[in-house]
Protein backbone atom coordinates (compact mmCIF):
# COMPACT_ATOMS: atom_id res chain seq x y z
CA UNK A 1 0.00 0.00 0.00
CA UNK A 2 1.59 3.33 -0.96
CA UNK A 3 1.07 4.77 2.76
CA UNK A 4 3.06 2.36 3.97
CA UNK A 5 5.97 3.14 1.98
CA UNK A 6 5.07 6.91 1.97
CA UNK A 7 5.29 6.48 6.31
CA UNK A 8 8.36 4.93 5.98
CA UNK A 9 10.47 7.74 4.31
CA UNK A 10 13.50 6.11 4.32
CA UNK A 11 15.81 3.40 4.74
CA UNK A 12 14.88 3.85 8.30
CA UNK A 13 11.14 3.68 9.10
CA UNK A 14 10.15 5.84 11.98
CA UNK A 15 6.90 4.49 11.88
CA UNK A 16 4.57 2.08 10.67
CA UNK A 17 0.94 2.12 9.27
CA UNK A 18 -1.39 -0.95 9.02
CA UNK A 19 -5.04 0.55 7.94
CA UNK A 20 -7.58 -2.10 8.39
CA UNK A 21 -10.55 -2.84 6.40
CA UNK A 22 -13.62 -5.18 7.87
CA UNK A 23 -14.50 -6.34 3.90
CA UNK A 24 -12.04 -7.01 0.87
CA UNK A 25 -11.40 -3.64 -0.88
CA UNK A 26 -12.58 -2.01 2.16
CA UNK A 27 -10.87 1.22 1.08
CA UNK A 28 -11.82 3.97 -1.65
CA UNK A 29 -9.40 5.31 -3.81
CA UNK A 30 -9.40 8.57 -2.04
CA UNK A 31 -9.39 7.10 1.45
CA UNK A 32 -5.90 5.47 0.44
CA UNK A 33 -4.47 8.66 -1.52
CA UNK A 34 -5.72 10.58 2.30
CA UNK A 35 -3.89 7.91 3.77
CA UNK A 36 -0.84 8.46 1.19
CA UNK A 37 -0.77 12.13 1.87
CA UNK A 38 -1.01 11.79 6.05
CA UNK A 39 1.84 8.95 6.16
CA UNK A 40 3.98 11.15 3.81
CA UNK A 41 3.30 14.12 6.52
CA UNK A 42 4.04 12.42 9.29
CA UNK A 43 7.51 10.76 7.66
CA UNK A 44 8.56 14.95 7.19
CA UNK A 45 7.88 15.59 10.96
CA UNK A 46 9.54 12.55 12.47
CA UNK A 47 12.41 13.30 9.95
CA UNK A 48 12.51 17.18 10.81
CA UNK A 49 12.50 15.85 14.58
CA UNK A 50 15.70 13.95 14.09
CA UNK A 51 17.38 16.64 12.69
CA UNK A 52 16.07 18.99 15.29
CA UNK A 53 17.46 16.90 17.79
CA UNK A 54 21.24 16.03 16.15
CA UNK A 55 21.53 19.97 15.66
CA UNK A 56 20.50 20.60 19.06
CA UNK A 57 23.13 18.08 19.81
CA UNK A 58 25.82 19.58 17.91
CA UNK A 59 24.82 23.26 19.44
CA UNK A 60 25.15 22.06 22.64
CA UNK A 61 28.54 19.44 22.06
CA UNK A 62 30.08 23.07 20.03
CA UNK A 63 29.26 25.33 23.13
CA UNK A 64 30.28 22.66 25.44
CA UNK A 65 34.12 22.86 23.14
CA UNK A 66 33.86 26.75 23.41
CA UNK A 67 33.91 26.56 27.59
CA UNK A 68 36.96 24.04 27.52
CA UNK A 69 38.57 26.19 25.17
CA UNK A 70 38.02 29.61 27.34
CA UNK A 71 39.30 27.23 30.28
CA UNK A 72 41.95 26.78 28.93
CA UNK A 73 43.25 30.20 28.33
CA UNK A 74 41.89 30.56 31.68
CA UNK A 75 43.54 27.98 33.71
CA UNK A 76 46.68 28.85 36.00
CA UNK A 77 48.00 25.01 36.11
CA UNK A 78 47.39 21.70 34.51
CA UNK A 79 44.85 20.79 37.91
CA UNK A 80 42.97 24.22 37.62
CA UNK A 81 42.36 23.03 34.11
CA UNK A 82 41.73 19.73 34.33
CA UNK A 83 39.50 20.58 37.23
CA UNK A 84 37.50 22.81 34.70
CA UNK A 85 37.53 20.81 31.85
CA UNK A 86 35.98 17.90 33.99
CA UNK A 87 33.06 20.18 35.34
CA UNK A 88 32.36 21.63 32.05
CA UNK A 89 32.02 18.16 30.17
CA UNK A 90 30.42 16.58 33.38
CA UNK A 91 27.72 19.05 34.12
CA UNK A 92 26.61 19.42 30.40
CA UNK A 93 27.40 16.39 28.64
CA UNK A 94 27.79 13.34 31.00
CA UNK A 95 25.89 14.47 34.19
CA UNK A 96 25.46 10.57 35.74
CA UNK A 97 29.73 10.58 35.59
CA UNK A 98 32.56 12.14 34.17
CA UNK A 99 36.07 12.57 35.06
CA UNK A 100 39.73 12.28 33.99
CA UNK A 101 42.20 9.62 34.71
CA UNK A 102 45.95 10.16 35.43
CA UNK A 103 48.81 7.63 34.75
CA UNK A 104 51.04 7.12 37.79
CA UNK A 105 54.44 6.04 35.62
CA UNK A 106 56.01 4.74 39.11
CA UNK A 107 53.25 2.66 40.05
CA UNK A 108 51.56 2.38 36.77
CA UNK A 109 48.13 2.75 38.42
CA UNK A 110 45.59 5.28 36.55
CA UNK A 111 44.41 7.20 39.05
CA UNK A 112 41.15 9.81 38.62
CA UNK A 113 41.56 13.21 39.21
CA UNK A 114 40.17 14.58 42.39
CA UNK A 115 37.51 16.37 39.99
CA UNK A 116 36.48 12.43 38.94
CA UNK A 117 32.58 12.37 38.94
CA UNK A 118 30.68 9.10 39.43
CA UNK A 119 27.07 9.95 40.15
CA UNK A 120 26.49 11.76 43.22
CA UNK A 121 29.73 10.46 44.41
CA UNK A 122 33.48 12.40 44.38
CA UNK A 123 36.19 9.80 45.30
CA UNK A 124 39.79 9.42 44.33
CA UNK A 125 40.75 5.44 43.02
CA UNK A 126 43.37 3.41 41.63
CA UNK A 127 43.32 1.17 38.48
CA UNK A 128 45.97 -1.32 37.73
CA UNK A 129 47.23 -1.81 34.22
CA UNK A 130 46.44 -5.28 32.91
CA UNK A 131 46.76 -6.74 29.50
CA UNK A 132 42.87 -6.81 27.73
CA UNK A 133 41.65 -7.24 24.40
CA UNK A 134 42.08 -4.07 22.97
CA UNK A 135 46.07 -3.58 24.28
CA UNK A 136 46.07 -2.64 27.73
CA UNK A 137 42.66 -1.73 29.64
CA UNK A 138 42.57 -0.75 33.38
CA UNK A 139 41.13 -2.88 36.17
CA UNK A 140 40.16 -1.92 39.87
CA UNK A 141 42.64 -1.39 42.35
CA UNK A 142 43.57 0.24 45.71
CA UNK A 143 42.89 3.51 46.13
CA UNK A 144 45.43 6.00 45.29
CA UNK A 145 46.63 7.79 48.16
Amino acid sequence: MPACRAFMGSRRAPGGSDPVANKPDGFSDESVHQLDILATQVAVVVQNDRLLNAERTRAEQLAVLHAVAIAATESANEDQLIEHVTQIIGQRLYSDSFGILLLDEATHELCMHSSYRIGSHESQHACQWESGLPGQSPSPGNRCG
